[in-house]
């Protein structure tokens, strides 16, 4: 395989991976409990089509065919792969964080799944809590939200590491 091969192949996997974001995105947005919706149909819509779009934008480059030539892709497209996908994996820390419960809440329900107590009775028990305040600044209640973003920086990194190496090894 030449080093183009391996850019487009990285490409796709790239929109691949932000695609697998969206989706979990969506599904967080989407029914969390028998009847509790907690996005608009309209918004939650928008990220499965986008999740929708960014797999098979993936796909067309992880399996090129007629329809999709590879042939003379530009840097351009493997960059903007990565800008999609470092935003995808923003907007996922943001939904995640807005949807965490409060730090109380979690070791309660942990306290009660150590003691044998069923899925559903926690689930019952976690939407009977009430809402954690949103008065409160990020930090106090989600200490450790700059070691997750470091964590996702860390994994980004990552991946253009072993894409450089892939390319300047072909």
């Amino acid at each position: 395989m030449t080093a183009h091969d391996w850019m487009v192949l990285a490409t796709g996997l790239v929109f691949l991976s932000a695609g697998a974001v969206l989706s979990q995105v969506f599904r967080l947005l989407g029914p969390t409990y028998h009847t509790k919706i907690t996005a608009h149909w309209a918004v939650r819509g928008f990220f499965f089509a986008s999740a929708l779009i960014l797999v098979a934008r993936g796909l067309s480059f992880v399996f090129p065919g007629r329809a999709f030539a590879v042939q003379h892709m530009s840097a351009l497209v493997p960059a903007s792969a990565f800008v999609v996908l470092g935003l995808s994996l923003v907007l996922l820390e943001w939904v995640m964080r807005d949807r965490a419960p409060p730090p109380w809440t979690e070791r309660l329900l942990g306290f009660a799944v150590r003691r044998g107590v069923s899925d559903r009775a926690v689930a019952e028990m976690a939407f009977a809590l009430p809402p954690e305040p949103h008065g409160r600044p990020a930090s106090e209640r989600e200490p450790c939200r700059c070691v997750r973003l470091c964590m996702m920086a860390g994994a980004g990194l990552v991946i253009l590491v072993i894409v450089a190496v892939l390319l300047t090894a072909a």
